[in-house]
């Protein structure tokens, strides 16, 4: 019998210090900040930071036909749909409306890590440096513009989040979440190269972030604001893409061809100042892909054309806009 209670005795012995063990953990409630360091580090950073352009919820699928973007030009014409923002029959739990809230502040929070890794003074080239802190900052703002478009008063986080325990952020008025888009953006301008230097339409240059800030003034001088100040303003910023001699950007003058050059994947910089870039077909390990085409086009399942869904169809009002015989 002691034979069985010194067994007894050792194997407690051996789980208790096997649990003291296990039990002996870091803390969960903060994560490890690292910054990014070297040039090839802060690249893929800022590539990550543009990733979430292409994402499902964002400009891959979801924002380009479900969101009720189209408004008085368009609709959504799948009767089988009964509930979501395309058929303006949604609550706060819609899986759209949650992917997309999601997926900007996911980009939020990578470009304030990127901007806090810039502050922490890398030892890179200080040009590529203003270069990454100049499309970081425009795309951060930018992600913000379409979160204050969308849902007016937000939370305004500008620095990454390391602490688990504080959750719950406050709605920022969004008068002021405007003046931080203004502010960023405006910064960023002089930091980014020029449509000609970049030389494609998927970076962040001068005439994209001039041509957005005259979108986020006039949507300032609309509701809910109504900042009539912001008028002005809006002309300047589009005036300066339109007398920018460098970059020349000028209308295509077939309007075709402008959706034949994305079908081919050309770049045209005169006339499109800003794209959002895709890798994969959704037919191998890369799965993202664009749905401009698939899913706003003409419906179609001709094998010359392609399957194309057709999911938003022009209103009355949008036909009756165009002249006669206007093709």
């Amino acid at each position: 019998m002691k034979y069985k209670y010194y067994i007894l005795v050792a194997c407690l012995s051996v789980f208790l210090s096997s649990c003291s063990d296990f039990l002996d953990t870091e803390p969960d409630d903060f994560l490890s900040l690292t910054y990014y360091e070297t040039e090839d580090q802060l690249e893929y950073a800022l590539a990550g930071v543009y990733d979430i352009l292409g994402n499902t919820a964002f400009y891959g699928q979801q924002y380009i036909c479900r969101m009720g973007n189209e408004a008085d030009e368009g609709y959504f014409n799948r009767k089988e749909v009964m509930e979501g923002p395309q058929v303006y029959n949604f609550s706060t739990s819609d899986n759209i409306v949650q992917g997309l809230w999601k997926i900007l502040y996911d980009g939020i929070n990578r470009a304030n890590l990127v901007l806090a890794s810039l502050e922490q003074k890398p030892a890179v080239d200080p040009l590529l440096a203003d270069r990454i802190k100049g499309e970081t900052l425009f795309l951060r703002a930018y992600y913000y513009f379409i979160l204050v478009e969308h849902w007016g008063d937000v939370p305004l986080i500008l620095s990454p989040t390391v602490d688990l325990k504080n959750k719950e952020v406050g709605r920022t008025p969004s008068e002021k979440v405007y003046e931080q888009i203004i502010g960023d953006m405006d910064l960023a301008e002089d930091l980014v190269q020029s449509a000609t230097e970049a030389g494609f339409g998927g970076r962040v240059t001068k005439s994209a972030v001039r041509g957005i800030l005259a979108r986020v003034c006039l949507r300032m001088a609309g509701n809910p604001l109504n900042d009539e100040s912001r008028y002005a303003e809006a002309r300047s910023w589009a005036k300066k893409v339109i007398d920018d001699t460098e970059s020349g950007h000028r209308l295509h003058p077939d309007y075709s061809q402008v959706f034949i050059n994305y079908a081919q994947d050309k770049y045209d910089i005169k006339e499109s100042i800003w794209e959002v870039e895709f890798w994969g077909n959704a037919q191998n390990s890369y799965r993202e892909t664009g749905r401009v085409g698939a899913w706003l086009g003409l419906r179609s399942e001709s094998e010359e054309i392609g399957l194309a869904y057709g999911h938003i169809s022009a209103t009355a009002h949008l036909y009756r806009l165009y002249d006669t015989g206007d093709l």
